[in-house]
């Protein structure tokens, strides 16, 4: 059975998920012998066709193993690897995983990925990390109003709408302004919080959010908090910034959620 990252989508094209992977800093990097490896960079490595392309390669080759299935495993499989200066990817390793099929999936769909456009830092081609949420969902499955009054458990997720289906976005959501302008906008628009810079406080903030049929963003929230007033600066940030073009599909607009990490680096 495959899985895609992604997408929900109901009668009248609502809904949508994306593997959207922007990341701004400092410019940091690292690495012992060879070349240095950046982790935040002036223009970032991208998919060869763009992440409309790459979704459609995970929406085609992940599968969801049949063992994580049986044992209802779901959740963000966090995949980190280099995309070197050719191109390639190498050195995946999973940041934060579920049970090892799907880790061992996630690490197989990534290593076999197609190759990427480098990135590029005050003129030069240089490796890059990236760090990319793939997404196990189990299939929904239609409920009928007894089974849903009687699942009375306060854990219990809400259940889905029966009418939507997943579906994987011809042409997906992106920054107006185009992906590098929207990088230099995030870079000259930090304002790195006081409390978390008197305390050396650095590191990641995953933010998801809704690219809405008019551009507009909606529904944000912190879903990897740091702390120290990062998670509001990381909100901030993506809610007061440009206007996305909104996902395409079957030649209408669609909603489409997106999980963004902001990086903060001193």
């Amino acid at each position: 059975m495959k899985n895609s990252i992604a997408t929900s989508l109901n009668k009248n094209l609502a809904f949508g998920l994306l593997i959207g992977i922007l990341t701004f800093a400092a410019p940091c990097a690292f690495g012992q012998g060879r070349e240095p490896v950046y982790e935040a960079v002036e223009y970032p490595a991208q998919p060869k066709g763009g992440y409309s392309g790459f979704q459609d390669y995970i929406s085609k080759n992940l599968t969801y193993p049949t063992f994580s299935l049986r044992n209802k495993t779901q959740g963000t499989v966090e995949v980190s690897f280099i995309v070197e200066k050719n191109g390639s990817v190498s050195n995946p390793e999973i940041v934060k995983g579920l049970d090892e099929s799907c880790n061992s999936e996630a690490l197989r769909v990534i290593k076999n990925s197609p190759k990427w456009e480098p990135a590029k830092h005050n003129g030069q081609t240089v490796r890059q990390k990236i760090t990319m949420p793939l997404l196990f969902t189990m299939p929904v499955q239609p409920t009928t109003p007894a089974a849903t009054a009687s699942n009375t458990s306060p854990d219990a997720p809400p259940a889905e709408d029966p009418n939507l289906k997943r579906v994987t976005p011809e042409m997906a959501a992106r920054p107006e302004i185009g992906t590098e302008d929207f990088f230099v906008y995030l870079k000259q628009n930090q304002k790195y919080p006081a409390k978390a810079r008197k305390n050396q406080v650095q590191g990641r903030v995953m933010v998801e959010f809704v690219v809405e049929k008019d551009g507009s963003l909606s529904n944000l929230k912190v879903i990897q908090k740091m702390g120290s007033g990062l998670d509001e600066e990381a909100i901030r940030l993506i809610e007061k910034g440009p206007k996305w073009i909104p996902a395409q599909y079957n030649g209408q607009s669609i909603r489409q959620k997106m999980i963004l990490p902001v990086i903060f680096q001193l």
